[in-house]
C-alpha cells in the first residue's frame, strides 16, 4: 500500500500490501499498451489517478489540457478519474474498449450513460455517438 494511503481507505486497507504497486506485475504496462518515446506515465496510488500522482500539476504545466483514460474497474478508478479530470477542466479521451469491470452491466451502464453522457465522439465516428467500441470524448 502506498504510503500515503491512510488505514481508515477501506479500498485499499483490504487488499495485499504490494497489490497496484510498482513491484506488483499485475500492474505492469502490457507490451500492446507500451507508452511511446516521449509519453509520459503516471503512477497512481488512490482510486482517482489524482491525489498522490503528479497528475494535476504536470499536464498544467505542460499546456497539456486533453487527457486520455482507459483502465481497470470502470466503476471505481476510471469513474472516479473522469470525474475528477472533468471537474478539473481537462478535456477527456474515454477509451471503453480499454476499460473493464467485474459487472458486465454496470460497465455497460457506465460507459453509455454516465462517462460518455456529455461525449462528442471523435471526427472519424462522427454521428455515430460513443460506444464501447469507440472512445469519447467529454467535453
Amino acid at each position: 500500500m502506498a504510503p500515503e494511503v491512510g488505514p481508515r481507505n477501506g479500498t485499499f486497507v483490504a487488499l495485499p500490501p504490494a497489490a497496484f504497486t510498482a513491484s506488483d506485475p499485475g500492474a505492469e504496462i502490457h507490451p500492446d499498451a507500451a507508452p511511446l518515446p516521449g509519453d509520459s506515465v503516471v503512477t497512481k496510488n488512490r482510486v482517482s489517478a489524482f491525489p498522490g500522482s503528479v497528475l494535476r500539476q504536470a499536464p498544467a504545466a505542460q499546456g497539456i489540457g486533453h487527457l486520455v483514460l482507459a483502465g481497470t474497474a470502470t466503476g471505481g478508478v476510471v469513474l472516479a478519474t473522469a470525474c475528477r479530470v472533468a471537474d478539473l477542466d481537462f478535456r477527456l479521451t474515454f477509451l471503453a474498449d480499454g476499460c473493464s469491470g467485474p459487472d458486465p452491466e454496470l460497465h455497460r451502464m457506465l460507459v453509455e450513460r454516465v462517462l460518455a453522457r456529455r461525449a462528442t465522439p471523435p471526427p472519424s465516428t462522427a454521428g455515430a455517438g460513443p460506444s464501447p467500441s469507440r472512445p469519447a470524448e467529454v467535453a
